[in-house]
């Protein structure tokens, strides 16, 4: 009952105002139409970190999964991975039967 009453107090708080200082960038299908692949090669993403670079964001968040690299352009991606400091990843984290 608890958790129902939060839930319905959170859903009724009023609306807060988007943080202009947070921007996402997406990629959708215009996006992978524009480009003609999927997924985008590694020089494309290098180039579109670099630009977010530029802007001298505090922290740039990328939530894109691959685990092989796509030619052209992957030690591009790599030097720019190396020297962003404030870029941060996901990673896949498998659960094994060990645990």
């Amino acid at each position: 009952m608890e958790l129902m009453a939060l839930d319905q107090m959170v859903r009724l708080r009023p609306s807060e105002p988007a943080d202009s200082r947070i921007v996402l960038v997406t990629i959708d299908e215009s996006d992978i139409q524009q480009l003609g692949q999927w997924p985008m090669s590694d020089a494309v993403l290098a180039q579109v970190i670099s630009s977010l670079k530029q802007q001298q964001p505090r922290v740039i968040g990328l939530d894109i999964f691959r685990d092989l690299p796509v030619e052209p352009g992957h030690q591009a991606l790599v030097e720019v991975f190396t020297s962003t400091p404030n870029l941060i990843g996901i990673e896949k984290v498998i659960e094994t039967a060990k645990g």
